[in-house]
Parts: structure tokens; C-alpha cells; sequence
């Protein structure tokens, strides 16, 4: 291997290197011609190794301050239990990438998935870093803060399990402002659209702020982010869901809300709850039927259910709470609640403390 080539592939820019194979194929002897094949195909392999993304991958355009010339490696976000040792790991950039995933993943959830309230986050076991290959220069000395925007992205690949696109390419810092993350312009932009042309020509679509974009935007943009994706994601520890259902008993059918609480709930997540409760009023609030809340959520949430004016002043019929009873149930109806509030008018077919057996349907 000629010491230019070599170069090129410690460089990463094996789509450079194999442009060079070509051009001495077609201009040497019998000898070089078979020399350059072989040396091709095996670059070939580096850059198709290269260019796959696993989940929690991306790449990374980088320049080189010296030179002003471009370079890409690629971020890895994983877990210490799953495969790192190809990773060269930056704790310092887990810190802050850690800080905007956890934040902004509530906030989204809070606006898009509002039913769902995340009381712990884990993310001990996370590593992030630059990802090693035996066959690039070792070179991890990053300036800067452009790596920030595909480290969150390789983060969120990895909360949500989703890989993110080959042929999508990130570089920008993100900034806070007024409780939102939005991209914040950095440097060398038109260096690091030139290497991508050159090296990544398969690119679609190269993602960098002009302007300020908020971070919501490229998310969305890039990830399909589902209640069910973040539920079975290895980062969150304990949860409470709202589920609405109907439940059938002999005085009709009802609206039914299960609490569901993955875990415990500490002292600190009740300051969560009023708020979290409010948000989904709409849940509780009877649309004439009753309404049975089902689950086994301390009694200070119910309590705090039963203060909302909103919710109270909506009872045309019954609230009840589910619990766990020692009479035997008729008529195949497999559950029991009782109830705690019924309609100020009058006009509920039940009474508080009245008990309701009654079936999910």
C-alpha cells in the first residue's frame, strides 16, 4: 500500500482512497493493476463497515484546525453491558448530551404524550464517545462544540432504539432559551459540506442551524417517537401511565381510568403529580356513565383527583375508585370499586360508599 493511500484510509476518506485504486488500475501494469484491485476491495470493506450505522451511531464532520481540512469519525452512544470497547469514551461530553436528552425527552413527553409522566430517568449505564476502528488514524483530540448536536441524536437513537439514517449527516451546538433547546451555529460549515461531498456522496441531507431551529423540529424530523418505544426504553426506571378504557356493570357502561405506576412513587415525585393530574383533567371528568378510576395508586393521588373543582362540577353520575374486595363477585363481573363522589344535582343512580362490581371491556 502506497503511503498516500494509507493516509487517505488513517484519514477516513476511503471514498478518496478508492477513487485513487481506480485511477492506478486503469493506468499501471498487469503487476498493479492486481495489486490495486485487492487493495481496493478490502477499502471497499472499511467503507461499507464505516458507513453502517448501528443504533446510537452517527457521524461526525469535523476540521481540522491546523490544516483547515476536513475529517469524519463517527459518535457512539451505547450501554456499558452491550459491546463499548470500540469506543473511545468522552465523559465529558456524556455529562452535558445526559442533561439535554433527560430534559428535553420530559418536555416533549409533557406536550406530546401527556398521559405518560417519566419520575426517573437511569442513565449510569450509558457510554458515549468516538468510535474506534483499528484501521484510522487514533485522533480523538475534538475542539469545539459541534459535536453536541449528533451526540444528543445518537443519544436519542438509543433511548428509543431507533437507528438513525445513513445518509443523514449532523454537525451544531444547542443552546437553551427560555426552557427550550434550540441548535446554535458553529464553524466551518462549507469545509465540512466539502468532505461530505467528497468522502459521503450518498448524503441527502446534510442538518446544520443557520438559524436558530429548536431541537423539537430535527427530532421529529429524524425519529418516530412513540408511548411504547419509551416505555420499553432501558433509560427509564419508573413511570405513571393513564390508560382510558370502558367497563360495563348492571347500571350500564362506564369510562374507565387505570393508574398504571411502573415502580414506586418517593416523596419528591408527589410535587410532580398536581400538575401532571391537571394536565390530563380531561381523563377524570364524566361524560355522563361515571367514571371508575382503576389501578393502585396511593391515596393521597386520588386525593388529589377529588380537589379538582373542574372534575367535581362534571359529575352528572358517579366517581368510584377501584379496591381490592373480599366479597364474592356475581355475574362474571371481575372487579370492585367504590364510590367517593357522586353528581351535586342529584341525578346519580348511586351513592358514596355504595359498591360497584364491574368488568373491563
Amino acid at each position: 500500500m502506497t503511503e498516500h493511500l494509507s493516509q487517505l484510509i488513517q484519514e477516513g476518506k476511503f471514498n478518496s482512497a478508492i477513487k485513487l485504486c481506480e485511477e492506478k488500475i486503469n493506468n499501471s501494469n498487469l503487476e498493479d493493476r492486481v495489486h490495486f484491485s485487492a487493495e481496493k476491495n478490502l477499502i471497499e470493506k472499511y467503507y461499507k463497515d464505516f458507513i453502517s450505522n448501528s443504533i446510537g451511531e452517527t457521524y461526525l464532520p469535523l476540521v481540522d484546525t491546523k490544516s483547515r481540512t476536513g475529517r469524519i469519525l463517527k459518535i457512539k452512544s451505547t450501554l456499558i453491558n452491550d459491546n463499548h470497547n470500540d469506543v473511545f469514551v468522552k465523559d465529558e461530553w456524556k455529562v452535558n448530551a445526559i442533561n439535554i436528552v433527560q430534559e428535553f425527552m420530559n418536555n416533549y413527553i409533557k406536550k406530546e404524550i401527556p398521559e405518560l409522566l417519566i419520575l426517573e430517568w437511569d442513565f449510569s449505564e450509558v457510554v458515549c464517545g468516538v468510535k474506534k476502528y483499528s484501521y484510522l488514524k487514533n485522533n480523538y483530540d475534538i475542539q469545539g462544540s459541534s459535536y453536541i448536536l449528533p451526540l444528543v441524536l445518537s443519544l436519542v437513537s438509543l433511548l428509543i432504539e431507533e437507528k438513525l439514517s445513513e445518509d443523514i449527516c449532523f454537525t451544531g451546538d444547542i443552546e437553551k432559551i427560555n426552557n427550550k433547546y434550540f441548535l446554535k451555529k458553529v464553524d466551518g460549515i462549507d469545509i465540512k459540506q466539502k468532505i461530505i461531498n467528497e468522502e459521503l456522496p450518498f448524503i441527502k441531507d446534510f442538518i446544520y442551524p443557520e438559524i436558530s431551529i429548536e431541537l423539537t423540529e430535527i427530532i421529529k424530523k429524524i425519529f418516530s417517537i412513540t408511548l411504547d418505544k419509551i416505555l420499553k426504553s432501558p433509560f427509564v426506571k419508573r413511570y405513571i401511565l393513564l390508560e382510558k378504557n370502558s367497563a360495563q356493570s348492571k347500571y350500564g357502561s362506564h369510562k374507565i381510568i387505570s393508574i398504571k405506576i411502573n415502580g414506586s412513587i418517593s416523596k419528591d415525585d408527589f410535587i410532580k403529580l398536581p400538575e401532571y393530574l391537571y394536565t390530563n383533567i380531561n381523563y377524570f371528568k364524566d361524560e355522563g356513565n361515571g367514571v371508575i378510576i382503576d389501578g393502585r395508586a396511593p391515596i393521597s393521588v386520588y386525593s388529589m383527583i377529588t380537589s379538582f373543582p373542574e372534575i367535581i362540577n362534571s359529575l352528572p353520575n358517579f366517581l368510584a375508585v377501584n379496591y381490592t374486595s373480599t366479597q364474592n363477585v356475581k355475574d362474571d363481573l371481575s372487579k370492585t370499586a367504590i364510590v367517593i363522589r357522586t353528581s351535586q344535582a342529584g341525578t346519580s343512580q348511586l351513592k358514596p360508599g355504595q359498591i360497584l362490581n364491574y368488568k373491563i371491556i
